[in-house]
């Protein structure tokens, strides 16, 4: 916030409004680039069908800043563990046959009644922010928890296995969302939480201790995650094999492609609407949007759209500094690592350095979720 000449009123900064509508306007326009030819070979008609849902949902998130922007933060502090908690009943509820919906043996969508899907793993990353900067802030030392306790009368002590259930409450909460995230088979938003959490957690806890213990039980849990499933094993060793015959027609088909157009883009790109890889990629407006961004503007265009997306990250850390360790900087931070490390694995998807796992671009890939 800014001050305005001769008075006390506070001037908001909209660069981020204007960053994310940027990002948002560029998702439509490759949503029609990138998805007039499915929608050719599906409907005959060249329009998306996903189109109209992606615009309502942007003219939706629109409405929903103008409306947030107004609500005291400590409103939306206290309102953190009730988000945390419906954002948790989404991901029971998408789990109970005939309300969520399967795709490629994975349950991750619920059925509007109006039309369109929404995906509880999305809400769940913004949950996850906001529950555990409220229930971090302020947070004092476990050394100084327990001089208090120490001073207390022993009639108003708290058990001590009460003092460290506290203290790893929230812990105990990001663990229970990865588990259903997981169970959705939905590794890459797994990852996503991990990282927005981990940012919180380092930013806000004290202890070395708790720290090193929160490392180790993230890198075990996301270990276990990928010995758990077979499948996944076998996503990582056929992308390094990816260029053997056998693999390039079937298990690795959408990233060789992916990886085709972007090295033929070059720098400056073949040309809006020339590009191929979307004729040959089925998600070529989600998780391989950027194959056509790569191709059709080349390294030139993917940058643009990659310094869109690390001018929010900047504004945010930059906004992160002005406020002392509490709610706002931790929700700050939290949102800076989701998006820049959903932005790069997208990308590193799109380029073929990473395996795919479902990892959408910021606002720009087709999803009205995320």
């Amino acid at each position: 916030m800014e001050k305005t000449a001769g008075s006390t009123r506070s001037k908001p900064d909209t660069t981020f409004m204007w960053l994310a509508l940027a990002l948002s306007i560029i998702g439509l326009i490759f949503l029609v680039d990138a998805g007039f030819a499915q929608a050719l070979r599906g409907t005959g008609s060249p329009i998306p069908g996903a189109l109209t849902f992606q615009v309502l949902s942007v003219v939706f998130g629109v409405g929903a800043f103008f409306w947030i922007r107004r609500v005291p933060v400590e409103k939306i502090k206290r309102a953190a563990p009730w988000i945390m908690l419906g954002a948790f009943l989404l991901l029971l509820i998408v789990e109970i046959p005939g309300v969520g919906i399967e795709r490629n043996n994975a349950r991750r969508w619920i059925k509007l009644p109006l039309g369109g899907t929404i995906q509880p793993a999305e809400f769940a990353k913004v949950g996850i922010i906001l529950y555990l900067a409220a229930a971090l802030a302020g947070k004092r030392k476990i050394e100084e928890v327990i001089a208090a306790r120490a001073a207390q009368k022993s009639s108003k002590r708290k058990p001590m296995w009460v003092l460290y259930l506290e203290r790893w409450w929230p812990m105990i909460v990001v663990l229970t969302v990865l588990i259903l995230v997981e169970h959705e088979k939905d590794l890459g938003t797994a990852g996503v939480i991990i990282v927005s959490a981990a940012a919180i957690f380092i930013t806000a806890v004290h202890s070395k201790r708790s720290l090193v213990i929160g490392v180790c039980v993230s890198v075990v849990g996301l270990s276990g995650m990928i010995l758990k499933q077979q499948y996944r094993q076998d996503r990582i060793g056929n992308h390094l094999h990816r260029w053997e015959a056998s693999k390039i027609n079937d298990e690795t088909y959408q990233t060789i492609h992916s990886e085709l157009g972007i090295a033929s883009g070059g720098i400056v790109g073949t040309g809006v609407g020339s590009g191929r890889a979307k004729h040959m990629i089925n998600e070529a407006t989600s998780d391989f949007v950027m194959a056509t961004v790569g191709e059709e503007f080349g390294l030139v265009g993917s940058l643009f759209v990659l310094g869109l997306l690390g001018g929010l990250v900047y504004k945010l850390n930059q906004a992160a500094q002005r406020f002392e360790a509490g709610f706002e900087r931790y929700v700050l931070l939290g949102v800076a690592w989701w998006l820049t490390i959903q932005g790069c694995t997208n990308l590193m998807m799109a380029n073929a350095f990473l395996p795919p796992i479902g990892i959408p671009f910021p606002l720009v890939s087709a999803g009205g979720s995320s």
